[in-house]
C-alpha cells in the first residue's frame, strides 16, 4: 500500500511543514523542508502564493517522494519521514498531476490556530 497525505493538522514552521501520511493502517509523521516545497513548486511552475497553497498543489509529488524514501527504509530512528533537499537530488523531480485531477483536497488545520 502506498503512503497518502491524510486530513488533519499541518504544523507550519519557518523551515518546515509537517503532516501525517498513512499507508492503510500505520500513520507516519512527515516533515518537509520549506526549501523542498518551494523548489518543487518553482520547478513545476505552479501558481502559488503561500507555502500552504504550494503544499496543497504538490500533494501527489510529495507522496511520490515519501513513498520512494519509505520503500527504501530511509526513515528516522523515531519512525518519522523527513523530506530534505538531498531527497530531490536522490529521487528527482517529476511534474505533479494537475490540481484539478486530484480528488477533493483534504481538509487540514494549521497548528498555529
Amino acid at each position: 500500500m502506498s503512503l497518502r497525505v491524510i486530513s488533519g493538522k499541518l504544523d507550519i514552521q519557518s523551515r518546515s511543514i509537517s503532516c501525517n501520511l498513512q499507508d492503510g493502517k500505520a500513520v507516519i509523521p512527515c516533515t518537509i523542508a520549506i526549501e523542498v516545497l518551494r523548489d518543487l513548486a518553482d520547478h513545476s511552475m505552479l501558481n502559488w502564493s503561500t507555502d500552504v497553497q504550494a503544499f496543497g498543489l504538490l500533494i501527489p509529488e510529495l507522496e511520490r517522494l515519501a513513498n520512494i524514501k519509505y520503500r527504501l527504509g530511509r526513515i528516522e530512528e523515531n519512525g518519522d519521514l523527513v523530506l530534505g533537499t538531498v531527497d530531490l537530488l536522490r529521487y528527482g523531480f517529476s511534474r505533479p498531476r494537475k490540481a484539478e485531477s486530484n480528488p477533493a483536497a483534504p481538509g487540514w488545520r494549521i497548528a498555529a490556530e
